[in-house]
């Protein structure tokens, strides 16, 4: 944390940069909980613990794992789990447990919960609670074609950067590992070397 930017709880030596968790914070301390659950007598301090802890009365587990029978409620132990055994990530349903093809989870990025797919190919989407459906069908069919004529442009540019990252750069990055060998290094001839001429003596 920068100096400047240390928030401090008057009451007790919590610190934050963020003045919404102060926020957060000082209501703990007046026993303020605001958000309140529909279906039981759950408060909390604020509406991102809302959600997770309206996830406890859903019988959808929106997270599911391709390569094993893995299933969370919860998108930040999802991504413990593809980070901790390789896996990838199977289809995110939404809410009501229909499958949504248009999420996407980024295993080994900052940003919290599933992204909504884009026609960039760039990733953008919020956290949490609901997931939304960003487009209609029509919509999503018009990305995926633009995603597919986009594709190759992509990969001669990834194929580009990649002899210039290390394998663990391209792994975190997204990258494929790097499959063709590297080219062998030019070996040097060995050069003659001529026996040492002893030194001339000086003879007077």
């Amino acid at each position: 944390m920068k100096p400047d930017k240390i928030l401090q709880c008057a009451k007790c030596p919590f610190v934050t940069e963020f003045k919404h968790h102060l926020e957060y914070h000082i209501r703990k301390h007046k026993n303020q909980k605001p958000f309140q659950c529909d279906k039981c007598s759950y408060t909390c301090v604020n509406k991102s613990m809302l959600n997770s802890h309206r996830k406890s009365h859903s019988s959808v587990y929106q997270y599911r794992c391709a390569d094993c029978d893995y299933a969370t409620k919860y998108c930040h132990s999802f991504k413990l789990h593809l980070r901790k055994y390789g896996h990838k990530p199977g289809m995110v349903l939404d809410e009501d447990g229909t499958p949504n093809p248009s999420l996407v989870i980024d295993v080994y990025g900052t940003r919290r919960g599933p992204k909504s797919k884009s026609v960039s190919g760039s990733s953008s989407g919020s956290c949490g609670g609901s997931s939304k459906r960003s487009s209609s069908h029509s919509n999503a069919a018009a990305a995926a074609a633009a995603a597919a004529a986009a594709a190759p442009q992509q990969q001669q540019q990834q194929q580009s950067v990649l002899p210039a990252t290390s394998q663990l750069s391209a792994a975190l990055q997204g990258f494929p590992a790097p499959t063709a060998a590297a080219a062998p290094l030019p070996v040097a001839a060995p050069v003659a070397t001529s026996p040492a001429s002893p030194a001339k003596s000086e003879a007077n």
